[in-house]
């Protein structure tokens, strides 16, 4: 707590000591995640201005960054999450190295940084050399994590309860990542603040972040996704869910066939449980602020979550578990955040929930990344629980 110390001295506790108190983290890992969100935000960016040189295009003109970078991205938070001191203690049994290096030689990013940027360094590679590699508890939690997300055959019981246990500290270690990086604000922090969102995604669903989001639908065959976008001029699951349902139910009929009914009902359920995320009576303004004089920006709007039917999170459980959105703001150039929040709503109401949102940002900030044409922000929602539903909106800033 802050607080006076003699007449002439004050203490004030840090981002990073906030974190370790409100995550209980161990005293090293705060600084293991600030670095490790900085050396992702510099890697997304030098990937991005390699984009921009390869398409002509600018990344200012997009409302996402590409697919590819995105799960690169993706991956590194996951790896920077597996090198935290959280995981030294996770069991690292007699001739699991071994194991660990077969398994590795299934799955998509490796065990380093490099395999995380296309450069993977797999098991076959790496036997003769750096062997005590694979002897890392955090290799094996990055590989139990990968292993999870690409549905991959695990090489004995132990690990299954191993991948648990990993998994039972991911929420906590994401939402301690996010809360040091809301404090480290700079050119590229808007994107990679909404990556968090992102890995929750992947993670919720448990499919590869380069994974098309039609593939979450379930019962859905394997090639069903390429039949279904044949059919649909390549339909996205925005656009599925805004199907009136008897388009929807012979859609997926002609994809999954009629004999597995209860497949097809799942299917169109899941889809139609899916919320449709839109804005209205938004508004901008700036207000001056008397105790420091510093132009302070005011966005007010509604945002609308419309959801025809109730508690389907395609997971077929029957408890409410509710659904999580973030909500952010950031500037088009430079891709800084200005300001966030979280939204939730419950499964088991449906019909279209109605919510003011009211967010304050640095206006100077705002104005200096807005771009042309008098300015403008992005703000994005992204709901947490499934992918392919996230929208972003064009604000102008006058």
């Amino acid at each position: 707590r802050n607080g006076s110390v003699g007449n002439d001295y004050a203490m004030k506790p840090t981002v990073l000591g906030n974190a370790a108190c409100k995550f209980y983290l161990q005293y090293q890992t705060p600084i293991q995640m600030r670095d490790g969100v900085r050396a992702a935000r510099k890697k997304m960016l030098k990937l991005l201005d390699t984009w921009e040189q390869a398409t002509g295009k600018t990344i200012d003109s997009s409302p996402w960054i590409p697919n590819d970078i995105e799960s690169t991205a993706v991956a590194h938070i996951l790896l920077v999450l597996s090198q935290t001191h959280e995981f030294d203690e996770l069991p690292v049994r007699h001739n699991e190295e071994i194991m660990n290096a077969d398994l590795c030689d299934a799955l998509p990013w490796g065990v380093d940084e490099r395999g995380v940027l296309g450069q993977k360094n797999c098991g076959a590679e790496i036997r003769g050399g750096d062997d005590d590699i694979f002897a890392d508890p955090h290799t094996k939690c990055f590989l139990l994590l990968q292993a999870f997300l690409a549905k991959a055959a695990l090489p004995i019981s132990d690990y299954i309860n191993d991948t648990k246990s990993v998994l039972d500290q991911v929420p906590r270690l994401l939402a301690a990542m996010q809360f040091i990086c809301l404090e480290d604000v700079a050119a590229g922090s808007f994107d990679i603040f909404c990556l968090f969102a992102k890995v929750r995604q992947v993670l919720e669903q448990r499919i590869m972040p380069d994974t098309d989001p039609l593939d979450q639908i379930p019962g859905i065959p394997k090639d069903g996704t390429k039949r279904l976008k044949s059919r649909t001029n390549g339909a996205t699951l925005q656009q599925l869910r805004a199907m009136p349902q008897p388009e929807l139910f012979d859609t997926l009929k002609a994809i999954m066939g009629g004999k597995k009914k209860n497949s097809l009902n799942k299917a169109t359920k899941f889809i139609q449980g899916l919320p449709l995320i839109s804005f209205e009576k938004i508004s901008v303004k700036c207000e001056i602020e008397k105790t420091s004089g510093k132009s302070i920006g005011h966005l007010k709007f509604t945002l609308l979550l419309d959801s025809k039917l109730v508690n389907q999170s395609g997971r077929g459980k029957g408890n409410d578990k509710g659904l999580t959105y973030m909500v952010a703001l950031g500037t088009p150039r430079g891709r800084s955040l200005l300001a966030q929040t979280n939204v939730t709503s419950s499964t088991l109401t449906g019909g279209e929930l109605k919510k003011t949102i009211e967010m304050g940002f640095d206006w100077g900030m705002a104005n200096a990344g807005g771009g042309t044409d008098g300015g403008s922000m992005l703000l994005r929602v992204l709901c947490e629980n499934v992918r392919g539903m996230d929208v972003e909106h064009l604000v102008p800033l006058h």
